[in-house]
């Protein structure tokens, strides 16, 4: 090879290296958190209500919809003993989850304000009671829905899966009384109960306090332009049906800050769940 040739191809293998090492460093927060979750999100799989009961949930994930604006895929993560300690109940239950996107090269949207992600989730709760006398979680002894077994699941996640795990010792979470919307067919099944509400909740905007494990997966959080966790407002929609022919209680949800938010997510994206 000539040494033109060779000054050129030397060159080149540099600049190439040098991508390599920029989009390494650019990309690894959410490189790191797509990695780490994915692979966590499948061992709880393994473990979970759904596979125990021999069926799927299966709910898109971000790149379902053209605006790519939630997270790629949705995550996993099995809860039963902390939940059960937390209702005094012996229950299993498995928490599918999706949130924003990374909307900066080091943090999801989850903590930005002006994003419609901001403290944004949706997905199931898929719950299955190992209590004795056998009446499913989420319904009365008559069928009814028993509406404070159903709030306390999106409470619990967000009070001590969520916010207490970044550090928020004073968690706010108040919601007004669901209220019905509809009886309606929803991912295929006929029904439902829809519910509706408004919350109240601490936001999970704070200041970076060192090596927290919900880092992760979010991201680092910018410095926030109000006090850590402050105050927000939010809309709560849930769609609740018991499946006897998998002794589970399916609750998908969405929680964000406005009824377009959660509008959208669910015609887009939430509607698209495919049980079987």
């Amino acid at each position: 090879m000539k040494k033109t040739g060779k000054k050129v191809f030397l060159i080149c293998v540099f600049l190439f290296l040098a991508a390599v090492v920029f989009l390494s460093a650019y990309f690894y927060y959410p490189l790191r958190s797509y990695i780490i979750m994915a692979a966590y999100s499948a061992y709880n799989d393994m473990e979970s209500v759904m596979h125990e009961q021999g069926f799927s949930v299966l709910i898109p994930g971000g790149t379902f919809s053209r605006e790519k604006d939630w997270y790629p895929f949705v995550n996993i993560y099995n809860c039963g003993d902390g939940f059960s300690s937390y209702m005094d109940k012996n229950v299993d239950v498995t928490v599918l989850y999706n949130f924003g996107a990374f909307d900066t090269p080091v943090s999801s949207s989850i903590y930005n304000p002006d994003s419609d992600g901001f403290a944004a989730f949706y997905g199931a709760y898929v719950v299955k009671t190992n209590d004795e006398n056998d009446i499913p979680y989420g319904f009365s002894a008559d069928g009814e829905v028993n509406l404070k077994e159903i709030i306390a699941l999106p409470e619990y996640d967000y009070r001590c899966l969520v916010l207490s795990a970044f550090g928020c010792r004073d968690v706010v979470f108040e919601g007004t009384a669901p209220k019905m919307v509809a009886a309606e067919t929803y991912a295929g099944y006929p029904g439902w109960t829809v519910f509706q509400s408004d919350i109240k909740t601490s936001s999970p905007a704070h200041s970076y306090a060192g090596d927290r494990l919900p880092y992760i997966q979010y991201g680092i959080p910018p410095e926030p332009d109000a006090p850590d966790f402050y105050t927000i407002r939010m809309k709560g929609r849930m769609y609740v049906r018991y499946f006897p022919e998998y002794e589970s209680t399916v609750v998908l949800y969405i929680l964000g800050k406005s009824e377009k938010t959660i509008d959208a997510c669910d015609q887009k994206i939430l509607g698209a769940t495919v049980i079987k």
